[in-house]
């Protein structure tokens, strides 16, 4: 196991050689999900869940996939089964199985998906998941179960136990036989029905017919070979006329095209043309090369232009120069007398800051006014100061102090003019500096140049030049499109030209073996010469098909007459010939005779096989009634209420010597005429009463004894006669039982492990664990179950 329930990590819990066990650990450990996992690995269903669909709740919580295998013996062979489930990331995740197989260990794949898996445990078992989990698995919650169903659920039990199915499988199959008995009578009686007329008198007439057919064999034999040779005559006639058919097509299609005539006088006149377009444009590529290397020989106009620019430059910094010299003077002026404004501002503000204090001296008294507080002592008097004498200020102070803060106002701008002024001067000071050492830069660039007036006379030849070649390179153009257009019509007129000798040959070709006169002069002498040839050839041609025609007609009346003959003569015996051909009709008086004898055989066949068939068909009605009479037989079903009814009644009797003993013979069991368990107190007057009224350790004890039952006979009760399932495991109730029905029970328990049989119980309680000789003591980890194996 593992991601299954408490195993979160992967567990092996090896119950070989350990015929009597516990899973032996406290509530929650674990010990119920190893038999949980082992109906999971079988059936995909978990017994508490009991819902398919609900076995991803049997998943370890936050676990993404669950492996189950369970590895097991049967009738002498091992086993593997194999589950692994797995669940998808996400809010709505969902679980889905991605492996299911069940296995012979080094054998056969009995399952290979989980659509098979399932079907093929029962089938192997001849258990289904509810059969299991009342006979071989009681889980938790269940282990009653079989003691209070219902009769009709423990009727179906036992009927799959049983096998009592087989007799409505006998049943189906009556039926089946049945309708396969009469279908097969049925077909027998339509071959019947189509058997041919098998009398003495139908043979002998259809042997006559058979016989009439030979003197029409023998006609056909003399006749055939006349008809093949007339018509290999009309077949070589008929390729003759098509050949001078065709002979004569090709005569009428022989004519020299309007033109052909002129063409070679056009040739002519389009050469001469193309000769002095080829001239002109010749004289005009030679002019275009003189004029293009007169201009390659020419100074570099760019390096003239660019030369002429520099001594422009050179000629506007000199202006830029001087008039940043003029400016940087006016603003030196600028500096000196913003210097001198403030300089006058900055003694003002001084006399005004002189009276503006001698006022504030002369009235001291209003200035500490404005310093007293209320509760505070006088800086002068020392006295507590109780009110703050109102004094308004003197006009003069307000006056002077006025005075002062605006001449101080005026010094400060005056003070901004000069920074001003100053930041000017020094930025035209630089702009000058700048622009004098680029003319300096550039003086020395055009040291030995020649000067603009001697440039711009060169840049005046080079662009004459440049003119004299463009105009000489657009006459070359126009030259060799003249040359390129006097080829093409040339070309043209040799292409017209080789299209006529192409037809006049296809036309010639087409004649050639009647003999045409060779070509001989110019194309149009040849092709007159053609057409002159051509008209009697056609004539004397016309007169040959004619002739051929003629002796057409009478080899067609000569055939005529002698299919006529003998398709009478097959008409006669029944064979039509109409449509057909002539080469067919030895085909149709051979299949005429094949369905003769064969309808001659077939009669004289079935004399035999008449008697046959109603023989056969005798033989399947006796099949067929007995196939009803067992089908009807088989419609009342009492005798399967008898057999569910006395395994019941077996079944109670053998539980009831295991609860006697587990209860010192106080409780025995009965069946019920309703089909319901009741449950006889010895200890009370045999007292008959519902098992529904026994105590919680008394229900468990007489399910014990009634599910221990069921297994000891389980495969003795199953009609499938399969291998024996030699375990049980038990996990229920030890809890609610008091010291002696532990003793009890525990007593039941190890007399099966005497029996053969492998016997596993779940208990958290100590005293009926530790009297196993094996136990499998389950723990909770910090992340997983263990399952330690102790032996005593």
């Amino acid at each position: 196991m593992e991601g299954f329930g408490a195993f979160r990590e992967a567990t092996t819990v090896d119950f070989a050689d350990a015929d009597l066990f516990a899973l032996q650990g406290p509530t929650g450990s674990g010990k119920s999900t190893v038999i949980d996992a082992i109906c999971f690995a079988l059936y995909g269903n978990v017994p508490r869940y009991d819902d398919q669909r609900l076995v991803g709740a049997a998943m370890s919580s936050h676990a993404m996939e669950t492996k189950v295998r369970l590895r097991f013996e049967l009738g002498g062979r091992t086993y593997d089964v194999v589950r692994v489930v797995r669940r998808t990331s996400g809010a709505n995740s969902k679980v889905s199985t991605r492996e299911a197989r069940l296995e012979e260990v080094d054998g056969a794949v009995l399952a290979g998906r989980e659509g098979e898996l399932r079907g093929a445990v029962e089938e192997l078992l001849g258990l289904t998941f509810d059969d299991f989990t009342r006979c071989v698995v009681l889980p938790q919650g269940a282990f009653a179960r079989f003691l209070h169903d219902r009769p009709a659920d423990r009727q179906a039990l036992l009927v799959r136990l049983l096998d009592l199915g087989i007799y409505g499988r006998m049943l189906q199959r009556s039926n089946t036989r049945a309708g396969e008995l009469e279908r097969q009578g049925a077909f027998v009686d339509g071959r019947l029905a189509s058997l041919p007329d098998a009398s003495p008198e139908r043979i002998a007439e259809l042997a006559v017919a058979v016989a009439e057919l030979v003197p029409v064999e023998a006609a056909l034999a003399a006749t055939m070979p006349e008809l093949v040779s007339l018509a290999a005559a009309l077949a070589d006639i008929d390729a003759q006329v098509a050949a001078i058919e065709a002979s004569l097509t090709a005569l009428a299609r022989i004519e020299m095209p309007a033109g052909v005539a002129e063409l070679a006088e056009h040739l002519g006149g389009a050469r001469l043309r193309q000769s002095a377009a080829e001239a002109e444009h010749a004289a005009a590529g030679a002019s275009l090369d003189r004029a293009a290397a007169a201009l390659a020989a020419a100074p570099d106009r760019a390096v003239l232009q660019a030369t002429l620019d520099r001594w422009e430059r050179h000629a506007k910094g000199t202006a830029v120069i001087a008039e940043l010299r003029h400016q940087a003077d006016a603003a030196d002026r600028a500096v000196v007398d913003f210097e001198h404004r403030a300089e006058q501002a900055e003694a003002t503000a001084a006399s005004a800051r002189a009276a503006a204090e001698q006022a504030r001296t002369e009235h001291l008294a209003h200035a500490l006014a404005g310093e007293l507080r209320p509760g505070e002592d006088c800086p002068v008097c020392r006295q507590r100061v109780t009110t703050v004498p109102s004094i308004s200020a003197p006009p003069a102070l307000d006056a002077a102090r006025r005075g002062a803060d605006r001449a101080a106002d005026e010094a400060k701008r005056a003070g901004g003019a000069v920074d001003g002024a100053r930041r000017e001067a020094a930025g035209l000071a630089g702009r000058l500096h700048r622009a004098v050492e680029l003319l300096e830069e550039l003086s020395a660039d055009l040291a030995g140049t020649d000067p603009p007036v001697t440039l711009s006379a060169r840049l005046a030849d080079v662009a004459a030049l440049a003119g004299a070649a463009d105009a000489a390179r657009g006459d070359e153009q126009v030259a060799r499109r003249r040359a390129v257009e006097a080829r093409a019509a040339l070309d043209a007129l040799v292409a017209e030209g080789e299209r006529h000798r192409s037809r006049f040959h296809a036309q010639r070709d087409g004649v050639v073996g009647l003999g045409p006169p060779a070509p001989a002069g110019t194309l149009a002498e040849t092709w007159q010469e053609l057409s002159d040839w051509a008209r009697p050839q056609a004539a004397v041609l016309a007169k040959q098909r004619g002739d051929l025609l003629e002796r057409r007609q009478g080899r067609v009346e000569e055939m005529s007459a002698s299919r006529r003959s003998l398709s009478e003569r097959l008409e006669h015996v029944g064979i039509e010939t109409a449509g057909a051909p002539v080469e067919s009709w030895p085909r149709l008086v051979e299949r005429e005779r094949d369905r003769r004898e064969r309808r001659h055989v077939d009669a004289v066949d079935a004399v035999g096989l008449r008697a046959e068939l109603v023989a056969e068909r005798e033989q399947l009605g006796i099949e067929r009634s007995v196939a009803v009479e067992l089908a009807r037989q088989l419609k009342a079903d009492r005798f399967q209420r008898w057999l569910v009814t006395e395994t019941l009644v077996t079944l109670a009797d053998r539980a009831s010597l295991r609860l006697a003993a587990m209860t010192g013979d106080r409780f025995s069991l009965d069946l019920a005429a309703s089909g319901e368990f009741s449950v006889i107190d010895h200890h009370e007057g045999d007292e008959r009463r519902p098992v529904r009224t026994l105590s919680g350790g008394e229900t468990f004890q007489a399910s014990l004894a009634l599910a221990l039952a069921l297994s000891d006979h389980l495969v003795e009760l199953s009609g499938r006669r399969g291998h024996s399932l030699e375990s049980i495991f038990l996990d229920e109730g030890f809890g609610t039982l008091d010291a002696e029905s532990l003793d009890a029970v525990a007593t039941a328990i190890e007399s099966l492990h005497h029996d053969g049989r492998m016997v596993g119980i779940v208990t958290h309680v100590a005293a009926l664990a530790e009297r196993m000789p094996v136990r499998f003591v389950v723990s909770r980890g910090a992340r997983t179950a263990i399952v330690e194996r102790v032996t005593a």
